[in-house]
């Protein structure tokens, strides 16, 4: 069984991932989501989510409300922030550092992405160059 499931919050992407299944805090009690589920939009209350991995693993996170939408095979997530259990001890700089390097290089796997990188990277190096008098 297959399910995408995008968690996304104001800071930008929390989760994205292919998941077995996901159980989210529903306004009415949580409810679980699997691979062709029927469509439907629910408001999130406070509460943990838990997702199970295709590898069988479980991961728990924490939401302070928001929204879902299920639509098939496909979950996204809205929350104002998602705070995963396995990565409490981790500064939050570095969690953010790690999604960034990961938007980075699935940005970059395809032509047009890594075209558009080094521009950047060009643009930024002519930036901090030391002018030529």
């Amino acid at each position: 069984m297959a399910l995408s499931l995008y968690i996304a919050t104001p800071q930008g992407e929390a989760f994205d991932q292919v998941v077995e299944t996901v159980v989210l805090p529903g306004l009415d009690g949580d409810f679980g989501v699997l691979e062709n589920h029927e469509s439907f939009i629910s408001a999130l209350r406070p509460g943990s989510l838990e997702i199970k991995l295709e590898d069988g693993s479980r991961r728990i996170g924490a939401v302070p409300g928001g929204f879902a939408e299920v639509s098939g095979s496909v979950v996204t997530v809205l929350v104002g922030r998602c705070e995963f259990a396995d990565e409490a001890d981790k500064d939050p700089e570095i969690i953010a550092r790690e999604r960034a390097q990961a938007m980075i290089e699935e940005m970059r796997s395809t032509e047009e992405g890594e075209a558009f990188y080094q521009r950047q990277q060009e643009a930024f190096s002519e930036a901090i160059s030391p002018e030529e008098n």
